[in-house]
């Protein structure tokens, strides 16, 4: 029993198979029947279009003949001869159809979004009309039964009745569509859902629709991101060991191709990824995007031009050189993205810009001789027309602090303090001293007098150790005054000891008035001189 089971088991596929075999053969090829199918159809439009008169009825046949006709040839030689005739029969261009296939993926996925309020305003607005119509219906129905009490004619009862039959049946049925629409809106809106949740599944649509395909593109535009980076720092490190004069100008021009590239390169990349994955939606809204950033920024491009000559150490602002920024002196140390101005006279006297501050500045070289800053820290000087006596004791890119001897403080703007006119006294300075004599010394003034008042005060200096200060001491008549004769004191002093200018002064003038004591000299004083008039005298008679 086995064994017979075994044997059919073995020789069933056998003539299984060779039943199907016979049936192939039997049985025409599927492209033959598709042909016979075909003409039949073929010949059948022919008869009708012989018998057939109507010009319109005639111009369908005609068309579907020619559509079986384009199918027979494609069936029986594979040749799509309707395509080719499509696109020779093709319509002109049209703006208007293009932007509608370009946009079509994107206005359904809005309507898909919005297709719940839509339906609840369209159910509305339905329901508003089979209610007026119910109005209409029973105003005339209405007027129908009260004509038809005032009148006994048969034929206008007829009509009548038969009215009435008719627009209570319309009425009814408007009715019915009430009900119904009106069951339909209730239950649109008690499907009726948060905002929150409404966005909630406005989210959830996209993501499951096209969240994949955007992550695919994220994901390659990520991946293109670290191989530039990568790219990028080994040809960084491959300058670095290369000549130094021309490692600089290589350096810069690598990042300007690094900028370009991944802006540019990284939209190639989104781009082609959502192409390949035949996202037409997310294209588009791609597309839309691109074009308003273009829209926006078509202005500045010319800036981002500006930008890069800059960056390439080509512009009218170069490193290593001085320019001016917001009244001050810097030096440009570094040109980038975000890049460094340096004034060493200033404690925090380093400032980071964006390269866009940089495009209307000018630089020039640097001169060694030139100060960055008219004072240093500690230095000693007159300040608001020489009458503030006072110390620098802070300065920076926005406030320098002057503090006199008394305590007092003032602070001054930088950009103020770099145009005011003021005198620095700790590189040295003078003080003049015009110091006058009466005019019976006249005929002394000229030699004797500065001789003897040099000599003493030099003795004078040193006594009271003020002399290794004094780089010069000269005296001089100055002039011939009305009332004085006026001598020219003239002391030259280190800048070590610029924080006794005034005490100096009154030293100097100290020491003159001792001098003349010992001398006997005669200070001078202003003098008014009266001449009196003489009297008129009366005429001999």
């Amino acid at each position: 029993m086995f064994l017979r089971i075994l044997i059919i088991i073995l020789i069933l596929p056998i003539f299984l198979l060779a039943e199907e075999t016979e049936s192939q053969v039997a049985s025409p090829p599927p492209i033959v029947e598709s042909l016979s199918q075909i003409a039949k159809s073929l010949e059948n439009l022919s008869n009708e279009r012989q018998l057939e008169k109507n010009p319109e009825q005639l111009k369908i046949i005609k068309s579907e003949q020619a559509d079986l006709e384009y199918d027979f040839i494609e069936v029986a030689t594979g040749l799509n001869l309707a395509e080719s005739n499509t696109l020779e029969n093709k319509d002109s261009f049209s703006w208007s159809n293009e932007l509608y296939v370009l946009l079509s993926p994107l206005i359904n996925e809005l309507k898909a979004i919005s297709s719940r309020p839509r339906e609840i305003e369209a159910i509305k607005e339905e329901l508003a009309k089979h209610e007026k119509d119910f109005t209409n219906s029973n105003q005339l129905i209405t007027g129908f039964k009260k004509i038809e009490k005032q009148t006994s004619d048969p034929l206008l009862e007829k009509y009548l009745t038969s009215f009435q039959e008719k627009w209570i049946e319309r009425r009814n049925k408007t009715e019915t569509e009430i009900t119904i629409l009106s069951q339909r809106l209730a239950a649109r809106l008690a499907e009726k859902k948060s905002i929150t949740e409404s966005l909630s599944d406005i989210f959830d649509l996209f993501f499951k629709n096209r969240g994949k395909n955007f992550i695919i593109a994220i994901f390659i535009c990520l991946s293109f991101l670290l191989i530039l980076k990568f790219i990028n720092h080994f040809i960084y490190q491959r300058l670095l060991h290369s000549h130094r004069k021309k490692k600089e100008a290589y350096l810069k021009l690598l990042k300007v191709c690094y900028a370009i590239l991944t802006i540019l390169g990284t939209t190639i990349v989104f781009i082609g990824a959502l192409f390949y994955l035949e996202d037409w939606l997310l294209l588009v809204v791609t597309g839309l995007i691109l074009l308003t950033i273009f829209w926006s920024t078509k202005q500045i491009i010319p800036r981002f031009w500006m930008q890069a000559v800059l960056i390439m150490n080509s512009g009218p602002v170069r490193e290593n050189e001085r320019v001016s920024y917001q009244g001050i002196p810097y030096k440009i140390r570094k040109i980038n993205f975000h890049s460094f101005l340096v004034n060493p006279d200033l404690e925090g006297g380093i400032i980071r810009l964006p390269i866009n501050d940089l495009e209307d500045l000018r630089s020039r070289p640097i001169t060694a001789t030139e100060p960055w800053f008219p004072t240093q820290k500690g230095d000693w000087i007159l300040f608001g027309d020489n009458k503030f006596h006072s110390q620098v004791i802070f300065q920076s890119p926005d406030n320098v602090i002057l503090q006199s001897l008394g305590g007092s403080k003032m602070q001054v703007k930088s950009a103020d303090f770099c145009i005011s006119r003021l005198i620095n006294l700790s590189s040295g300075f003078r003080i003049n001293l015009n110091f006058g004599l009466d005019y019976k010394h006249q005929a002394e003034i000229i030699e004797t007098i500065p001789q003897i008042f040099k000599t003493s005060l030099e003795a004078k200096l040193a006594f009271l150790h003020l002399d290794f200060t004094i780089n010069k001491l000269s005296i001089e008549l100055a002039r011939a005054g009305s009332s004085s004769l006026d001598l020219a004191i003239i002391l030259d002093c280190d800048g070590k000891v610029a924080k006794e200018y005034q005490k100096l002064e009154r030293i100097l003038s100290r020491l003159c008035v001792e001098v003349c004591n010992e001398n006997e000299f005669v200070i001078a004083f202003d003098q008014m001189r009266i001449h009196l008039a003489e009297p008129e005298r009366s005429p001999n008679i």
